[in-house]
């Protein structure tokens, strides 16, 4: 029995709900209330700030985003950073209704798109990525309306947002109309013209274009792998199936494949890019999604069971995604820790972890991280990284002393995660000084999470 269109379209609508509130119901239910992510500790702590950091006293790179959602002043500030997420997400699949509806395999590319990985991260906590997403296609359809002027306006504004964000979105813009033979003029046009405001803020210095690009290896694109920030391996193969599939009817898609190429083999640098190349999946995977439903199969269970292994790979990705989305930080035990590090510390005192933790740190604990996911943007961030790496490296109390001297570093915040990813065992790096030396005072220990103080002490012997 076909279900009817309209139906589809409505079970298109409680899917996309029920799974962008899944990690923040589950995350109540478990009583941990707080949204997750970094990003999102950011915004909440920055977003009453007039462009400047008073915890890292520093000045922050202009975010439109931030500004806007800190001029909305009818809403709580901790119900806005739950609900406008969720908003974007709902809007963003209108927009691609609305972009995709002359399609024959629309309702495909949705639905892929609503079981992406990469649509739950991006619109079920507070992070630039949602807006980004949405002004893309936003602008997209403006321009598809062959309103190129009015779509220049909503493009302008994404590198307020992210600049990287904004060229690749120029990529995308590009390799359309080339695609679709639009006059690649216009395309031009539109690109330039979207750049000015950019181009005097930079003059201004009021934003920075650095962006960091960073080697991570293939196992770190995949949600399956314990990624937050990645991609579906089971909707990558369907993508990879639906571009077989369509290569023999339409060869001029090559340029479309390559591009899929090329963003895969950036996204292993960039985050951005691998947001980028999850919401590109799920255009190809539509493809094989509906050849599989629509074609003849001459045994049926075949057909059932090849199916049922598609519906279930998908449905064994969203599921481990969103548990893996209620135990991401913050948690009590995280708030806890860092509260005592407030009351037991003073505030021009610097705390060292990892730059994942950074932004729980300034939020919580109300004190200086010594890196944390904006350090990028400084021109100091070549020399903290070199000074970072060594210190969690050296094993020599001399070296290290200095080291933390020179930065006034007087805490040290470490958890598991940290322990699983720097050091091999305890006897490495800084966790051998931190567990062998008096100068390191443990002064909080819980199942995940040691804080440490730096005490210099006169004519002691170290190790």
């Amino acid at each position: 029995m076909k279900i009817p269109e309209k139906t589809q379209v409505f079970l298109l609508i409680v899917l996309c709900t029920l799974v962008l509130l899944a990690p923040g119901t589950i995350r109540t239910l478990q009583k941990n209330p707080l949204p997750y992510g970094a990003e999102t500790a950011y915004a909440s702590r920055i977003l009453q700030q007039n462009q400047y950091d008073p915890v890292q006293e520093r000045p922050t790179t202009f975010n439109l985003l931030f500004y806007g959602v800190s001029r909305i002043s009818f809403m709580e500030q901790a119900m806005l950073l739950k609900l406008l997420p969720f908003v974007l997400g709902m809007l963003s699949m209108l927009m691609l209704f609305l972009l995709l509806r002359k399609e024959r395999n629309y309702l495909f590319i949705i639905f892929l798109f609503i079981a992406s990985p990469v649509f739950i991260y991006v619109f079920s906590s507070l992070n630039a990525l949602s807006a980004i997403i949405f002004l893309n296609l936003l602008g997209f359809f403006i321009f598809l309306q062959k309103r190129g002027w009015l779509s220049c306006f909503v493009f302008a504004i994404i590198p307020f947002i992210d600049v990287l964000a904004f060229f690749l979105t120029a990529i995308l813009l590009m390799s359309y109309a080339v695609y679709q033979k639009y006059k690649i003029r216009d395309v031009y046009i539109i690109i330039v013209v979207s750049l000015l405001p950019l181009m005097y803020m930079i003059t201004q210095n009021t934003i920075s274009i650095h962006q960091y690009f960073d080697l991570t290896g293939i196992h770190e694109l995949f949600v399956e792998f314990g990624v937050l920030a990645g991609i579906s391996l089971p909707l990558l193969i369907l993508a990879i199936i639906g571009i077989a599939i369509k290569w023999p009817q339409q060869r001029l898609l090559f340029a479309a494949y390559l591009l899929l190429i090329l963003f895969f083999i950036g996204a292993m640098y960039s985050t951005m890019i691998t947001i980028y190349l999850g919401f590109l999946l799920p255009f190809f995977g539509g493809f094989a999604l509906r050849y599989f439903l629509e074609r003849k199969w001459s045994i049926q269970v075949l057909r059932n069971i090849t199916l049922l292994l598609i519906f279930c790979s998908l449905l064994f990705s969203v599921i481990s995604f969103v548990d893996q989305t209620t135990q991401e930080k913050p948690n009590p035990e995280m708030v806890h820790a860092l509260t005592i590090l407030k009351d037991f510390s003073d505030k021009q005192e610097l705390v060292f972890s990892s730059p994942q933790n950074g932004f729980f740190i300034e939020k919580y604990a109300e004190r200086k991280a010594f890196l944390d996911g904006k350090s990028y943007e400084y021109p100091d961030y070549t020399i903290k990284k070199e000074t970072y790496e060594t210190l969690i490296a050296s094993r020599n109390f001399e070296t290290t002393s200095a080291l933390l001297e020179k930065n006034n570093i007087q805490y040290f915040y470490i958890d598991t995660q940290m322990k699983q990813q720097l050091w091999n065992n305890r006897e490495d790096g800084l966790l051998f000084l931190l567990m062998r030396s008096r100068n390191f005072v443990r002064i909080y220990a819980s199942a995940d999470i040691e804080i440490y103080q730096y005490v210099k002490l006169s004519e002691q012997q170290n190790i």
